[in-house]
């Protein structure tokens, strides 16, 4: 009796196995080809604010027809990266190796789908079961800019993958084509050329800081060099280093002094050649800029003030350092 209902459990577990079916697709061996896009050669304002496509769309060769079967529901193709790539704050745009600049990917065979880390149902093969041939084909590519730019070469090798399936998975799906992609671009930022600006304020006697006193002005240029053209704009923004603060509002401000100086009571007051101090932290437009670019200079002066409201200014070095910030459109 117990070899009998041994035997019977038997039966049954194969009876079982028997009656299961199987959904999903197979193919034929995976097609795997490699495309090289033509270099571009994009060049825009380093600080260009208008984000969005640049450059020629390029057109990715088709692959090669792989025979695919699928069974046990609806037959799909679906599309993906096969390497993940950095998304970047540009919906369905991806982060290339040079800052600011990113790739969008898609097909637009079957209406548009974009290409992603993650798989999308690219075109319906079948209702039902499907047996035939599919490979993939009008992959387009193009560069974005997706914020402030550097100049550098992109280099981003993509690799697409076709899939078959009846559900939005690879698993028990077929991998029918890969596209491995190389291309690059030649990125240049446009920018100005601004030297440092180093101003010897001179040796001044203590003596001459009486209550509200200053030293001689300072003359100086600020020079903004080789603007190439194709710049809408060009911006600056003057502001204390670190450890420097602005005392005081209007034409009677000043800068203290940095860590490294040994005299006290006194201040640094930077105007423009008007006598207009500078305002910090404010992002100004260069006055005169042309598209056509150049070279521009703005005049301005620099001088000790006396700070202290009573006791002698104390002897010593007295300097301070300005950082100035540039934008170009």
């Amino acid at each position: 009796m117990k070899k009998h209902l041994t035997t019977l459990m038997i039966f049954l577990g194969l009876f079982s196995l028997s009656s299961m079916s199987w959904a999903g697709c197979s193919s034929g061996p995976t097609y795997s080809y490699t495309v090289t896009s033509p270099k571009q050669t994009l060049k825009m304002p380093r600080d260009i604010t208008t984000r969005g496509p640049i450059g020629s769309v390029m057109s990715i060769a088709s692959g090669v027809g792989v025979n695919i079967n699928c069974t046990g529901g609806a037959s799909s193709t679906y599309l993906k990266f096969g390497t993940p790539l950095e998304p970047s704050d540009t919906p369905d745009v991806y982060k290339t190796n040079v800052p600011g600049i990113g790739i969008k990917v898609w097909d637009d065979f079957s209406g548009t789908v974009v290409v992603g880390n993650d798989i999308k149902r690219w075109y319906s093969a079948s209702a039902g079961n499907y047996s035939g041939s599919a490979w993939l084909t009008n992959i387009k590519m193009q560069y974005y800019v997706i914020g402030p730019i550097a100049t550098g070469t992109v280099s981003l090798p993509i690799t697409v993958e076709a899939w078959a399936n009846t559900t939005l998975s690879t698993v028990g799906g077929a991998r029918y084509n890969v596209l491995n992609w190389n291309g690059s671009a030649d990125i240049t930022a446009y920018a100005c050329e601004t030297p440092n600006l180093p101003v010897n304020l001179g040796t001044h006697d203590r003596g001459i800081f009486i209550r509200n006193a200053t030293s001689p002005t300072k003359s100086f240029d600020f020079k903004i060099n080789n603007c190439p053209s194709g710049i809408a704009t060009v911006s600056y923004l003057f502001k204390p280093a670190p450890g420097v603060n602005i005392v005081g509002t209007g034409n009677n401000q000043y800068l203290t002094l940095d860590s490294s100086s040994t005299a006290k009571g006194v201040g640094i007051q930077v105007m423009y050649e008007n006598g207009n101090s500078v305002t910090f932290n404010t992002k100004t437009a260069l006055t005169g800029y042309s598209t056509s670019g150049g070279s521009y200079t703005i005049p301005m002066k620099a001088r000790y003030v006396r700070t202290r409201d009573v006791g002698d200014v104390e002897v010593g070095t007295a300097s301070t350092t300005v950082e100035f910030e540039m934008w170009y459109e």
